[in-house]
């Protein structure tokens, strides 16, 4: 996708004899679940021209995939794929495009799938995510943005309950630091410990372990 959008991006500026760039934003994607979460997700995004107010219905936008999948509309050797997403409302072509359109029709559109991403990174269920981050060797991958390493972690307010004195306190900063990936300004905010404090404290576990 990013080679495309360059390219194409490079194209268009050629053509219309400008400069800069033609996208706004960076081309990123988001694991999805598929059993729960997708269908919604691919409801949500054909309906993107109505909400924003560009069109009345979404088969009055030519340029989404809900024509072709609604049956609307056909194209010879098309690149798009509308098995899977049709065969979700049945195995007749013809029935399943027209369940298709009833189904993108009936949402309420109040909640956007996006906001339930984990991270920015992941759409799907509390198992789903565990399956995803639960292992230390995707922790490590430093490819993996910081906020999207630490999806499942407990919250500062979960490590700190359990610290009944000073000991237990200061062994949950090491460890929202060390282990859950918690800077050492959140833990200072969170616990209100002067951050030079927070960062001896964690120094000298550290020469301790």
């Amino acid at each position: 996708m990013k080679l495309l959008n360059s390219a194409y991006a490079q194209y268009f500026n050629h053509s219309h004899d400008r400069t800069g760039h033609l996208f706004q934003g960076r081309f990123k994607a988001i694991v999805v679940e598929k059993d729960s979460y997708l269908l919604e997700l691919c409801r949500y995004i054909v309906l993107n021209p109505v909400r924003s107010g560009i069109a009345k219905s979404p088969d009055d936008y030519t340029w989404s995939s809900y024509r072709q999948t609604a049956g609307l509309y056909q194209q010879e050797d098309s690149p798009l794929s509308t098995e899977w997403i049709l065969s979700q409302f049945g195995f007749d072509k013809f029935t399943a495009e027209r369940k298709y359109i009833l189904f993108v029709n009936d949402s309420d559109d109040t909640v956007s799938p996006f906001e339930e991403t984990r991270g920015h990174l992941i759409l799907g269920g509390e198992r789903f995510v565990e399956s995803l981050v639960g292992s230390d060797k995707y922790h490590d991958l430093p490819e993996v943005p910081r906020n999207q390493r630490f999806l499942n972690r407990p919250s500062l307010e979960d490590l700190f309950a359990i610290a009944s004195d000073r000991v237990g306190r200061n062994k949950a900063i090491y460890t929202a630091h060390i282990k859950h990936g918690y800077t050492q300004q959140e833990i200072a905010k969170h616990s209100g410990i002067h951050y030079s404090t927070i960062s001896k404290i964690i120094k000298n576990l550290e020469n301790n372990n």
